[in-house]
């Protein structure tokens, strides 16, 4: 999420509660007569009653009805996460200049090395963006023959090449491992415990 909605978020806070907390003062205030005591028994809508039976009420009513759903839609699409990121800026960057990383490159450089290091039929990777650290999101496909000691082997030396790469740890890798494709059903015997 960008750090617009954030801001919007906070200040939409901010007044929503600073309203809400006048209105129920007031309206406590009204009941019991603490400080003010020149309220009226009943509260008058003025001229709002007048303008309901009106022609164009509905049609105004309609659209910033409209005007609403739409600005809470927007509202609702800025929070998606988004799932992948291009470029991130590294821990290493400073006054003298930004260093900022390609991060499709590096999925795609950690999803090759895990397919050549282990018995995979296919492998994918991702990246996203969680504070300052980067995640890969690795989705690995084993092969139909493969065995587990293999598989932890191949993560193993993945893993090794990203410390050796950042040793900042300021990328990690996650990897789900995948029921190899074209397998159909899993039996009882197969499954992992």
């Amino acid at each position: 999420m960008s750090r617009a909605p954030y801001k919007i978020d906070r200040l939409a806070t901010i007044v929503v509660a600073i309203l809400m907390l006048a209105l129920g003062l007031v309206l406590l205030d009204w009941r019991y007569h603490l400080v003010l005591h020149g309220y009226p028994k009943q509260i008058s809508l003025g001229s709002l009653a007048i303008w309901a039976d009106t022609s164009w009420w509905a049609w105004a009513f309609a659209a910033i009805t409209l005007l609403l759903g739409v600005l809470g839609l927007w509202w609702l699409l800025a929070h998606l996460r988004r799932n992948t990121i291009k470029a991130t800026k590294m821990p290493q960057s400073g006054p003298q200049g930004t260093i900022t990383m390609d991060t499709s490159s590096l999925a795609n450089a950690i999803a090759q090395t895990l397919q050549d290091a282990g018995p995979f039929s296919s492998v994918a990777a991702n990246a996203t963006q969680d504070g300052r650290a980067t995640t890969v999101l690795v989705n690995a496909y084993p092969d139909q023959q493969t065995d587990g000691p293999s598989i932890i082997q191949a993560i193993q030396e993945m893993r090794a090449h990203l410390r050796s790469a950042f040793p900042d740890h300021g990328v990690s890798a996650r990897v789900l491992i995948a029921r190899p494709r074209g397998s159909g059903k899993s039996s009882a015997s197969a499954r992992v415990r």
